[in-house]
């Protein structure tokens, strides 16, 4: 599973992923020692915890066909390079990866808008179209919440949209692909 963000967002997201049993958790994040607005000790915890945090990389491609496979991001240009090994991607920076969750900034990046434009269905206002119930993107194995497809709001709003996400996460990688799509339509969080 891959986090992406660089505010403490990202890092109570890749904690309460843990939480909830997934494993083979990665933050990746622009940044080139971390998220920003982070403590060193609350990054530390979540490094401790065993979470993989990638620093100075670039999200250039979601890979998959109907499923999240895999991503590439590689480390960015005149930067520290991170870690290399196999495990975190090598210097190509392909993480296999079955979700990608986006903790993103307040407000998206123009860059991070016209990526996500070529790969998800966007509302005219620059957010991200959502399925209500399960928060499923247009895209299969993401899932998307809070500012990036609201534009703005409480952040209790956004709490629940996390917890309804991870709800439909868990129920998504729990299911065959082949019954995936029906079952997330039937889902109701009500439910769970």
């Amino acid at each position: 599973m891959a986090i992406l963000g660089s505010e403490n967002l990202a890092i109570d997201t890749a904690l309460l992923t843990l939480e909830m049993g997934a494993e083979n958790i990665y933050l990746v994040t622009a940044r080139k020692y971390g998220p920003v607005d982070s403590s060193h000790d609350r990054l530390e915890a979540a490094r401790g915890a065993g979470i993989k945090v990638l620093t100075n990389r670039k999200i250039v491609e979601i890979f998959g066909d109907g499923r999240v496979e895999s991503l590439r991001a590689p480390v960015s240009m005149g930067g520290h390079t991170g870690e290399q090994d196999e495990e975190s991607g090598g210097a190509a920076g392909v993480l296999k990866v079955g979700t990608v969750i986006i903790a993103g900034d307040r407000e998206p990046s123009p860059d991070l808008s016209s990526y996500l434009a070529g790969q998800l269905e966007m509302n005219g206002d620059g957010t991200i179209e959502i399925d209500q119930r399960t928060l499923a993107t247009s895209r299969p194995g993401v899932f998307a919440g809070g500012e990036i497809v609201s534009g703005g709001g409480l952040v209790a709003e956004a709490c629940e949209q996390g917890r309804r996400a991870a709800r439909s996460i868990d129920r998504y990688l729990c299911l065959r692909p082949a019954k995936i799509d029906s079952h997330l339509q039937e889902y109701s969080p009500e439910s769970s």
